[in-house]
């Protein structure tokens, strides 16, 4: 995935080649999400009225449950995510899959670029023989029943709005309101 500024976009062939095993599958963030949506809130005033779908917005679970059936993954998989530019799209797929009840999910530290500098080698390109090294079960097989959404990793602007609006009429020597911090990671 790229940002779409990005200049130096790699093709789909090109990045078939770039896999650092033979198994390697593509996690595409622009299809493993909602496309239709314009706000996260419930809220019509936080939804301008000339609002454009947001493209990255979180799958419904059914939808997940699709693309992990496409990927042949299942929450009990060790899964190890790379980018091959920065690390936005992995960090988006590593917190995706846990937030769809994934535990063993793990971000090449350096992403591609440091699998380059270590001169490892790359897999040979296996898209004639897509089923090489996977030991997960088969697409038709998988029913995701065991795909558990993790709501308490996730905030939606109507949360933070809530948040706000408690903080904002909430006295300071009161105590039951726990401490909330808010980053912003740009």
């Amino acid at each position: 995935w790229y940002m779409p500024n990005a200049t130096d976009k790699k093709s789909e062939a090109e990045l078939r080649t770039l896999h650092i095993l033979p198994h390697t599958r593509r996690f595409d963030v622009d299809e493993i999400a909602e496309k239709s949506q314009v706000s996260s809130s419930k809220d019509p005033k936080y939804t301008p009225k000339d609002a454009k779908p947001l493209p990255h917005m979180l799958p419904s679970r059914e939808e997940f449950i699709k693309h992990a059936r496409k990927l042949r993954i299942k929450p009990s998989d060790k899964i190890v995510i790379y980018s091959a530019n920065g690390f936005l799209a992995s960090a988006r797929a590593w917190w995706m899959l846990k937030l769809f009840g994934f535990d063993q999910v793990y971000v090449l530290d350096g992403g591609l670029a440091s699998w380059i500098s270590a001169g490892i080698p790359f897999a040979k390109d296996t898209t004639e023989d897509p089923n090489y090294g996977i030991q997960s079960v088969e697409e038709s097989d998988y029913d995701g029943k065991d795909i558990k959404f993790r709501s308490e990793l996730l905030v939606t602007l109507d949360d933070i709005l809530d948040l706000v609006k408690t903080l904002k009429t909430s006295k300071p020597s009161d105590t039951s309101i726990p401490p909330a911090f808010i980053l912003d990671a740009r």
